[in-house]
C-alpha cells in the first residue's frame, strides 16, 4: 500500500501525466470544437516523446482559397493549436495534412509563406520544426 502512495506521489512530482495517445485525442478534440472550421482532426501520436507528430485536418469549405488552398487566418489558428499541443508532448516535429470534404489534398504553400514559413510538401503536407511549434504556442 505504501509503494503504490509512493509511487502515485513520485508521479505527480515527476509529472507524468496524459499518455501520447490522449494527448493525441485531446488535440483531435481542439482542433475539432476550437472555432477553427476543422470538420475532422486526425493526429497520430508519436512512438516517444521525441518523435513527430502527424496531424490530419478535413477543412469547411470557407476556410478554403481558390486553388484549393488554406488561408493564412485559418492556418494559423490551426497552427496555434498544434504547438500548444506539441510543445505539451515535446515531439520533435510535426506534419500537418490538409485536405477538402472530398479528400483531396488542399495546398499550404501560400498560407505558409505568409506566416513565414517554407518547409511545404507537394502534397499539401506542412512541416514544423520544434521552434517552430513553439514559436506558434507562444502566440
Amino acid at each position: 500500500m505504501i509503494a503504490v502512495a509512493m509511487i502515485a506521489g513520485l508521479s505527480g512530482c515527476f509529472g507524468f501525466g496524459p499518455s501520447l495517445k490522449e494527448r493525441a485525442s485531446h488535440l483531435e478534440a481542439s482542433l475539432e470544437e476550437g472555432g477553427l472550421r476543422v470538420t475532422r482532426a486526425e493526429a497520430t501520436a508519436p512512438a516517444s516523446f521525441s518523435g513527430s507528430l502527424i496531424v490530419t485536418v478535413i477543412l469547411e469549405a470557407d476556410v478554403l482559397e481558390s486553388g484549393p488552398a488554406v488561408s493564412a487566418d485559418g492556418l494559423e489558428g490551426i497552427l496555434r493549436v498544434v504547438g500548444r499541443e506539441a510543445t505539451g508532448t515535446n515531439v520533435g516535429y510535426a506534419i500537418l495534412y490538409t485536405q477538402d470534404g472530398n479528400g483531396a489534398d488542399v495546398s499550404t504553400a501560400e498560407a505558409a509563406r505568409q506566416l513565414g514559413l517554407s518547409e511545404t510538401g507537394s502534397d499539401g503536407s506542412l512541416s514544423l520544426s520544434k521552434a517552430e511549434l513553439g514559436a506558434f504556442a507562444a502566440e
